[in-house]
């Protein structure tokens, strides 16, 4: 029992690491069954807690709208997603009208994410190698649909 502790005492942050991936998970789970704007909550999440994934939206983005024949899009400017809380009133709102913005770039995002992480994560055979866990918002499951985004508006209009 003392080497657990003394290797306890030498490891903190190995604990919270995989304390933090199970609770993410769990939490994931819970919020996936609540819908189109949890299914959005999950990857505005996901998304806003790794720079790598939030730079590669912003320039996906940037990329996107420079290449876009729509007006409104030339003149859109790169921005990250809007997380809600429990704490800021009427942050659902906040998230839905970021994710509505978001949507002419959703699909090339999760489509350029999902071709690096392969690249990165994926040996020569084609397995995912070990350890390499594929993010929540690239799962199918995950990904918004068009009935996802039909809800999303009319909740916002």
């Amino acid at each position: 029992m003392e080497r657990v502790k003394d290797a306890l005492r030498k490891s903190p942050g190995q604990i919270h690491i995989q304390y933090d991936g199970w609770k993410s998970a769990k939490e994931h789970k819970v919020w996936r069954r609540r819908g189109s704007v949890r299914k959005w909550h999950n990857f505005a999440v996901e998304v806003s807690r790794s720079d790598t994934w939030t730079d590669m939206l912003k320039k996906v983005q940037a990329v996107e709208s420079q290449l876009s024949d729509d007006a409104q899009l030339k003149k859109h400017r790169p921005v990250g997603v809007v997380v809600d809380n429990a704490t800021r009133w009427l942050s659902q709102f906040s998230m839905i009208e970021r994710a509505l913005v978001l949507r002419p770039f959703y699909n090339s995002f999760v489509q350029r994410a999902s071709n690096e992480w392969e690249e990165v994560n994926l040996t020569r055979a084609g397995h995912i190698k070990k350890g390499s866990k594929l993010p929540f918002f690239l799962k199918e499951e995950n990904r918004m649909t068009a009935d996802d985004w039909h809800v999303l508006g009319t909740l916002y209009d």
